[in-house]
């Protein structure tokens, strides 16, 4: 079929979709068989019309986008049907896909309608009836998918409070889930196959703590304030448990983003969870400790609040860079390490007289040529990122970076040429300030370079 008898015809196919969806179901098993009959129907259509509503060709789209409001309501009424899982996990499916049509055909991504449907699949997508593993999946699914395409301040104090709650419900749900499949609970488990159960599991536990950090950062007003310490308390207890590595990294996540979006409430739980995180870097061995790091690397913007845990987190700091084996990392990993340890390094003041830095900075610095390879496009974003961090410890703690016997210039010199050959003009202006600020430093106390020293830094330009 062409596109333009498509379009015209479209209507025609929205309306038949709408009255399949739309008869009535039986609401008992035993119900008139007729009923039944319109059950078997309508999982076939759903499936097309998640194949259309899914499909990537943006002039289908735009020609589906005015007529999506039609489909919602019959779906949301599907999506809540108790009597047959897959029809409520098929409708489901298609309601984000609405949701972003919607804002396809507005323009805008808050307007009245999409506000209005936003709150519909919302609600649905809350139900606490779940009793399988399935549904459960997709709700969790939906909720995360919506929120994330509403964006900034979409949602209303009740709202968040009821998401929030659900969230907490599904969670002990999810878990009970995981606990009886591990025990081999032949009623829960039934004929279908463990393992992907409990990847099943661990992929909605993702989306979950995924739902969460999406309220904080884009409804940060209204959440931040209903994280409450039993929320914090208990996802540090899991992340010291035995949850799988995957789903401790969503949970970390979160808190990081609690760490950029929640502000003051963010700030006033510090206690609940840095220990939890200074104990990753120093004992975990998986992606765990790296994450822990980035978490850390947030928190900096607690500054001084930090200081009571400064020396655990550069002790931390520095045995993770120490037992890391970086030639078993990807690049993406081993830009967060290097760019975390210099975030951490930066919350130790210029005027600290201890020696918590006289480690770990020869370490890093001996790290920072592995992040001046750029694969792709976000390498490359971690990459200007790493030459400011850079130079912001070469200039808060510049004799400690050049060395008590200026042994770290030329590495230092190594360094500075070797991001000024891939970075951006912005970048290299920063760069060439940073390598003036290191000669300036020497060349004042040029008589006290040792002179071997001396021969080598004459020839640096």
């Amino acid at each position: 079929m062409e596109f333009s008898t498509f379009s015209l015809c479209l209507p025609m196919i929205i309306k038949f979709f709408v009255n399949i969806l739309e008869k009535p179901l039986p609401q008992e098993e035993d119900d008139d068989p007729s009923l039944n009959q319109n059950k078997k129907r309508i999982i076939p259509t759903l499936e097309t019309l998640f194949n259309i509503l899914s499909t990537e060709d943006g002039n289908v789209l735009r020609a589906l986008a005015p007529f999506v409001h039609l489909l919602v309501d019959p779906l949301c009424k599907l999506a809540i049907y108790p009597l047959h899982n897959c029809i409520r996990s098929e409708s489901l499916s298609c309601l984000p896909y609405c949701l972003e049509l919607s804002q396809l055909h507005s323009g805008a991504s808050q307007d009245k309608k999409t506000m209005k449907m936003f709150s519909k699949i919302l609600n649905v997508s809350l139900s606490d009836s779940y009793t399988d593993l399935g549904v459960i999946s997709s709700l969790i699914s939906v909720v995360n998918s919506v929120i994330s395409m509403m964006g900034d301040d979409a949602m209303t104090l009740d709202q968040v409070q009821m998401t929030l709650n659900t969230i907490v419900k599904m969670e002990k749900w999810l878990f009970y889930m995981a606990y009886q499949i591990l025990d081999f609970n032949e009623d829960v488990i039934g004929d279908q196959d463990p393992r992907l159960m409990i990847a099943a599991i661990v992929d909605s536990m993702s989306c979950l703590y995924s739902s969460m950090a999406d309220m904080i950062k884009y409804n940060s007003t209204i959440t931040a304030p209903l994280i409450t310490a039993g929320i914090l308390e208990n996802l540090c207890k899991m992340i010291n448990g035995t949850a799988m590595t995957r789903v401790k990294v969503a949970m970390m996540d979160f808190i990081t983003d609690y760490c950029y979006y929640g502000g003051e409430f963010a700030l006033n739980s510090l206690p609940l969870f840095i220990p939890t995180l200074i104990k990753h870097l120093k004992q975990s061995r998986d992606y765990t400790r790296i994450k822990s790091a980035m978490v850390l690397a947030a928190a900096k913007v607690a500054k001084e609040r930090l200081s009571p845990w400064l020396t655990q987190l550069v002790q931390g700091m520095d045995t993770m860079i120490s037992q890391t084996s970086f030639p078993d990392l990807n690049k993406v990993e081993t830009d967060e390490i290097i760019y975390s340890t210099g975030q951490i390094i930066l919350l130790v003041p210029p005027t600290d007289s201890s020696r918590i830095l006289n480690t770990i900075i020869p370490k890093w610095l001996n790290n920072l040529p592995r992040s001046i390879i750029v694969d792709d496009a976000f390498e490359e974003d971690y990459r200007d990122h790493i030459s400011k961090t850079f130079c912001s410890v070469v200039k808060t703690h510049t004799n400690k970076c050049l060395g008590q016997q200026y042994q770290h210039v030329v590495q230092l010199y190594q360094i500075i040429t070797g991001f000024m050959e891939i970075c951006a003009p912005p970048e290299i202006e920063l760069l060439t300030e940073t390598w003036s600020l290191i000669k300036d430093t020497y060349l004042e106390s040029w008589d006290q370079v040792p002179s071997l020293t001396r021969n080598v830094l004459s020839k640096l330009k």
